[in-house]
């Protein structure tokens, strides 16, 4: 038996977003969220793996009303 629930939509707040995502979400391009990760500034993020990043929302949330914006 599983204890899984699949079906259940994961609270905004414990999501992760793509670098896309993030993009869309706030206007920031992707080579901007790039530079920011090389350079130790931006929103915090995660490597997941060798390749993939991810933002977690509260994370970007704050980092955000940080900085004058929204999400």
């Amino acid at each position: 038996m599983s204890y899984l629930d699949n079906n259940r939509p994961v609270p905004l707040e414990r999501k992760l977003l793509s670098p896309r995502e993030v993009s869309v979400l706030t206007g920031i391009s992707i080579p901007q969220l790039e530079k920011w990760r090389r350079e130790g500034g931006g929103p915090r993020w995660a490597r997941l793996g060798d390749r993939m990043v991810k933002y977690h929302v509260e994370d970007l949330r704050t980092w955000l009303e940080a900085h004058g914006g929204r999400l």
